[in-house]
């Protein structure tokens, strides 16, 4: 579903006849990247049982689901634990590179070598003050194992934002 509206978001963006002036344009794109970096910011910001508790209910939710094909007492619940919180960092990663992505290209209205290591840099250095600020979340701690997967989260988002540009500048 955020694929889809950030999608739409492009063709609105850079179609020809929109009536956003780049102005708009760089300020929107940024905006929706800085919108996403505080919803990080307020996830980090939980507490170690109230993390616990949200990752807890996609655990119970995914043990569920996997029981219908595996016995339960053969279904190792802190591996799918760990994948749980690592799948959350990576792919809310993901969706920040695919928002940085969109709002430096916006900026500088070319993609090379740079405006990739703009991205990834950016999205790396958020992801590194998010982990240190964590530190000062009671029970929670700073991981540089985090800060690798969600700088690998982010240039996921990165490429497939990339993807999705030739693929709409090929369809035009």
């Amino acid at each position: 579903m955020i694929l889809k509206i950030c999608m739409k978001m492009q063709i609105f963006l850079y179609e020809r006849g929109t009536i956003l002036t780049a102005a708009q344009k760089k300020w929107l794109t940024w905006s929706l990247a800085v919108g996403w970096m505080i919803v990080i910011f307020l996830f980090s910001a939980q507490q170690a049982d109230e993390s616990a508790k949200l990752s807890g209910g996609v655990l119970k939710y995914l043990i569920g689901a996997v029981s219908a094909f595996i016995p339960s007492d053969e279904i190792n619940q802190d591996l799918i634990h760990f994948f749980v919180r690592k799948g959350a960092h990576f792919g809310v990663y993901g969706v920040l590179g695919l928002l940085v992505a969109n709002a430096v290209y916006t900026t500088r209205g070319k993609w090379d070598v740079k405006t990739t290591i703009l991205i990834i840099f950016i999205c790396m250095f958020y992801a590194a003050t998010d982990e240190i600020h964590q530190i000062f979340v009671p029970g929670r701690a700073g991981m540089l194992q985090d800060v690798l997967i969600d700088t690998l989260g982010a240039s996921a988002g990165c490429l497939l934002f990339w993807f999705l540009t030739r693929a709409y500048n090929v369809a035009h």
